[in-house]
């Protein structure tokens, strides 16, 4: 029996490249123990051309050096894992055995850019009896893409790709038609989601007693809502996502001029602080979909590892001693060597009103 995409702790991510991306997602994924394979497309390889070694796993590639996938296999007591197929750097079928003595094969691959280079590989294939066929085809087609835009056409690899997975008897472990990827270029409209246990998290975590917005209802409402019906809200803010409508009470704000303090003159008004009190509503809801893009932005590595604003598990401590580790080991190495190294250097600055002069067509 062949199968096609995912079986119970055998998962996949294709990392696009990025560092951050790839050593992350090979953390995740080695913090539970129930985790056995993992397979990557695209992973980030370092200056010698190898993607990075996970502890208590074997690492298999197509190629020594600068693999386009990688396969991490946990090592556990009579599970055994050997290279069995190989394609240039793109192909790579390890097959597992079990403790039972069962075998099966995971094909791992990554056609880039398009569909031909998997749709030439897949005849030069020699199936064995079990295999799963896991990977980034690149390649639109019904059959795992669901109903495709009127601009886009099914390409004669990705046709022969589909007939080839039927010939084979191979068959979809999700729903057929039901899309596995939304791509980011604008090419789907991506339809997002807000689950009780997100909403949970962001009630918990609010500053119950601040002022509220036109609408009068308060965090303290809203923690009551919830509590009489986890699934209000979500619903609420799922349909929002879903259908891009932000209500136009939750864009009225409250605006409130508060004094600064410590101003010798408050003639100016510079020397006074407007704010503005929105829904509560909009707010859970912004505060929601903020933890779900920056846990986008880390899963897909657009974040540099040295950002500390809005990290998780990153803080000031971080930051300084990002700052100080360097300046502390160049003034050692001059008392070792009593050589006068490179000087250190801070460079700091702050825009004035940068969030008031972003473009907002450009972010």
């Amino acid at each position: 029996m062949a199968l096609l995409a995912s079986m119970g702790h055998v998962q996949l991510l294709n990392c696009a490249r990025g560092q951050a991306t790839t050593i992350s997602a090979l953390q995740d994924f080695a913090q539970h123990n129930e985790n056995l394979i993992l397979l990557l497309q695209e992973p980030w390889i370092d200056r010698h051309g190898n993607p990075p070694s996970l502890p208590d796993f074997g690492t298999f590639t197509p190629t020594p050096r600068k693999p386009r996938c990688a396969t991490y296999v946990r090592h556990t007591p009579g599970l055994t894992a050997t290279t069995t197929f190989t394609a240039t750097d793109l192909f790579l079928g390890t097959t597992i055995t079990t403790p039972h003595d069962q075998e099966f094969t995971l094909l791992n691959f990554y056609s880039p850019g398009c569909a031909e280079p998997l749709a030439a590989i897949l005849p030069t294939i020699h199936l064995p009896g079990n295999c799963i066929l896991m990977g980034d085809l690149n390649a639109h087609h019904p059959w795992w893409q669901g109903p495709l835009l009127p601009t886009v056409r099914v390409s004669s690899a990705s046709q022969a790709i589909a007939d080839w997975l039927e010939d084979n008897n191979f068959h979809l472990e999700y729903e057929p038609s039901i899309p596995t990827h939304h791509p980011r270029n604008g090419g789907r409209h991506f339809e997002s989601s807000v689950t009780a246990f997100e909403t949970q998290l962001a009630i918990t975590y609010l500053k119950y007693g601040t002022s509220v917005g036109p609408d009068n209802i308060s965090y303290g409402t809203l923690r009551r809502f919830h509590d009489v019906d986890p699934h209000l809200l979500p619903h609420l803010f799922t349909a929002c996502l879903r259908y891009a409508a932000h209500p136009p009470e939750w864009k009225t704000v409250n605006c409130v001029v508060v004094p600064k303090s410590g101003k010798k003159s408050y003639s100016h008004p510079k020397s006074y602080r407007p704010i503005s009190l929105q829904s509560c509503f909009g707010k859970l809801l912004e505060s929601i979909v903020a933890k779900q893009l920056s846990h986008t932005a880390r899963m897909c590595g657009v974040t540099h590892p040295s950002q500390m604003g809005a990290q998780p598990e990153n803080s000031a401590v971080d930051a300084l001693l990002r700052t100080i580790t360097p300046i502390a080991n160049s003034i050692s190495k001059k008392k070792s060597t009593n050589k006068n190294p490179t000087r250190p250097a801070v460079l700091t600055y702050d825009i004035e009103g940068a969030f008031n002069q972003v473009h907002p067509e450009t972010l």
